[in-house]
């Protein structure tokens, strides 16, 4: 087996503070938009406001969130990882931080494994829906009818997921030198 390369994937990414949607895609010509590998809903633990600061919190649920890559990464092996990054749309305090987090979060990760990150914007996915005003569900509902992809059924999972495979979708197209093998 000397010199015999394993597969490598591409890590598709929606970033949050508290929850990453991952949709792990084998990294070949063929890669096909509505069979992905895997599909997961990474959740950190809330915060017990009670027992534990805001600061504290934070580092925990990021530990967490890294960890929790770091054992896909090491069965999967990812040659890159194409993300919605969020984009400064908040319009709470408490929301922009989580934004900031993630992002963070997110390049940290990538840059101590040495891994390429893709970044795509909110906006790009939501031009896939082609329409003016889009929320989570329109989006979702474009790629189940446009991809044939069975999303699941529970609302923030789902959420997730549908924007980890929006961010593939964009990033494929925009990116597409680092899609071909």
């Amino acid at each position: 087996m000397c010199g015999m390369k394993l597969p490598k994937y591409v890590f598709a990414i929606d970033a949050g503070a508290t929850n990453l949607g991952l949709a792990i895609y084998p990294h070949s010509e063929d890669a096909c938009i509505s069979r992905p590998e895997h599909l997961v809903c990474l959740t950190a633990e809330p915060r017990n406001k009670a027992k534990e600061s805001l600061a504290a919190s934070i580092i925990r649920q990021c530990a967490q969130l890294s960890r929790s890559l770091n054992h896909y990464r090491q069965r999967y092996r990812p040659a890159f990882v194409c993300a919605e990054i969020p984009s400064g749309g908040a319009l709470s305090a408490s929301a922009m931080r989580g934004m900031a987090c993630a992002t963070a979060l997110l390049a940290s990760w990538c840059a101590a494994h040495s891994i390429d990150l893709l970044p795509v914007t909110p906006t790009e996915i939501k031009r896939l829906v082609k329409r003016g005003s889009v929320s989570k569900d329109d989006v979702s509902e474009m790629l189940e009818a446009t991809y044939s992809i069975r999303l699941p059924r529970t609302k923030a999972i789902r959420e997730h997921v549908a924007d980890a495979i929006a961010a593939y979708v964009v990033a494929s197209k925009k990116f597409s030198a680092k899609f071909h093998v």
